[in-house]
């Protein structure tokens, strides 16, 4: 980029043709959150984890359940391939500075939004979003401020979420210990016992049970 035409870099990198369908998203959606809500960088920058939810990841809910599916999976996978050191807790973050920063700001953030609609619902979580942008508009915003403003809309105490997934690194590891299955009528009962390490995490677990007949999410 020349100093005598600025703009000309940016033109050039709009008319790349994975431009539109990838980073263009999200940095509009940047006007709205980190240019018109600013996160507080003392206790944690939000606002990459929101707009890689709201932009990125829901043109991969637009394409797809797979997509979408294929996203949060890659997500996964490189949160295990950080090395011992690399991952840091979310009130650490406040910019990217390499790719692990970038795992953990703006991945992991965006995971944490994708399981808080998990955990409220869709209308109840973009309700309690317009209402950050009503009321926080053009002011420093902290982790904790988007926490009050999720709990009022919703009428729930959201401490034990935003605490375990903002303020802890590393993830939870879940295993089954113990399956048994016995005849009823009709049908069968099964029960699963789950195990996951310390420190434990509060978590919601869909089971899928397969039979010959369909698939039972639980």
């Amino acid at each position: 980029m020349s100093p005598e035409n600025p703009g000309r870099f940016s033109i050039s990198v709009l008319q790349l043709p994975f431009i539109r369908d990838t980073s263009l998203g999200h940095e509009v959606l940047h006007n709205w959150w980190g240019n018109g809500v600013y996160p507080d960088y003392a206790s944690g920058n939000w606002s990459e984890g929101l707009t890689t939810f709201m932009a990125d990841y829901a043109y991969k809910e637009q394409e797809s359940s797979e997509a979408a599916r294929e996203m949060r999976l890659g997500w996964l996978r490189d949160f295990a391939a950080l090395q011992p050191g690399q991952d840091a807790p979310l009130t650490a973050f406040t910019s990217r500075t390499q790719s692990a920063s970038k795992i953990v700001g703006y991945n992991k953030a965006a995971m944490l939004f994708f399981m808080l609609r998990d955990h409220l619902g869709e209308t109840v979580l973009y309700r309690a979003i317009q209402g950050l942008w009503g009321v926080q508009r053009f002011k420093i915003t902290s982790w904790q401020q988007l926490q009050k403003m999720f709990e009022i809309i919703s009428g729930k105490n959201l401490q034990r979420f935003f605490t375990q997934w903002l303020e802890r690194t590393g993830a939870p590891t879940i295993s089954i210990s113990e399956v048994k299955s016995a005849v009823v009528d009709p049908g069968y009962e099964l029960s699963i016992t789950l195990n996951q390490s310390a420190p434990t995490y509060e978590l919601r677990i869909p089971v899928a049970i397969q039979s010959q007949e369909r698939t039972d999410i639980q």
